[in-house]
């Protein structure tokens, strides 16, 4: 029913529902698809769409891969193509739009690693490409992406790079559910507009990097699931704003902290972790410290 009005015999497409136009010069402008459970693929002559602001094709079955004539649409502000089933490597033309604000990619079946053309999104605000079958290491050229504010990468790729201290805009981090390997970047520490960062459900090991307490306005703190070792950094604890803390199933030990407000669901899961909402530290506790 979404394109009930789209018919042939009808010349102005800008009488089509879900379709907008410059009251100016009659050129389409935004594609508000949303819903619609199309079905086959995204056609190159897409690109023919050159004064396209905003594409929103969310939650469909749309298959097939993104054609790389996607990037001739370099007015475009919004690129929505989440919950399809597109697959294939994303194309490295997407780098060519340069005046991206809203990217969202997720949960579809993307492969291959991100291009590192994604770096010269210089616009862009938020970036979604959770849920796709996505590998290999996150671009350096991430840093580049100096507005973002939101960027969710949960369930696709290998390892955290050091660029994201280059991300001082960024608000919200989902990192969760990859195959992150090693130390918590120290240079996560510079965002200072941080407010929620989930690196669960990964392998990361070494300590939590005490520099986090720097960035304090953060409210959601999830690190749970990995294989983390070392003490709780009262200073993290301590944040002003923190209201959701996670470190249950790694190999933290010593003694909690005790200036939180946690259950004991967030300490479980380290054996070597004691004192409140723990049982308490025993004199053998401490000596495994």
């Amino acid at each position: 029913m979404c394109l009930v009005s789209w018919r042939a015999s009808s010349a102005d497409c800008c009488k089509w529902s879900r379709v907008t136009c410059d009251p100016d010069t009659g050129h389409v402008v935004e594609l508000y698809l949303r819903n619609c459970f199309f079905r086959g693929t995204i056609s190159s002559s897409v690109g023919k769409l050159t004064k396209l602001k905003s594409l929103n094709v969310y939650f469909s079955k749309l298959n097939g891969s993104l054609p790389a004539e996607i990037g001739s649409l370099e007015r475009l502000e919004v690129l929505e193509l989440q919950i399809n089933q597109l697959d294939g490597e994303i194309p490295s033309s997407i780098g060519r739009l340069s005046r991206l604000r809203v990217l969202d990619l997720s949960d579809n079946r993307f492969t291959g690693s991100l291009p590192a053309s994604i770096g010269n999104l210089k616009a862009l605000e938020h970036f979604r490409v959770y849920g796709n079958s996505l590998k290999g290491t996150l671009p350096e050229s991430l840093g580049g992406l100096t507005a973002l504010e939101t960027f969710e990468a949960y369930d696709n790729q290998d390892s955290i790079p050091d660029v994201f201290g280059s991300l001082k805009k960024l608000q919200f981090a989902t990192l969760s559910d990859n195959r992150f390997r090693g130390d918590i970047p120290t240079s996560l520490a510079s965002l200072d507009k941080l407010v929620s960062l989930d690196v669960s459900r990964n392998a990361m090991s070494g300590q939590i990097p005490e520099a986090l307490a720097g960035s304090s306005g953060l409210s959601n703190l999830d690190f749970s699931d990995n294989q983390l070792s070392g003490v709780i950094p009262m200073k993290i604890m301590a944040l002003p704003e923190l209201r959701y803390f996670n470190v249950s199933n790694n190999r933290l030990h010593g003694q909690i902290p005790q200036v939180g407000r946690f259950s004991a669901s967030a300490f479980m899961g380290n054996p070597g972790l004691c004192d409140a909402p723990l049982p308490p530290c025993t004199a053998s506790s401490e000596e495994s410290t």
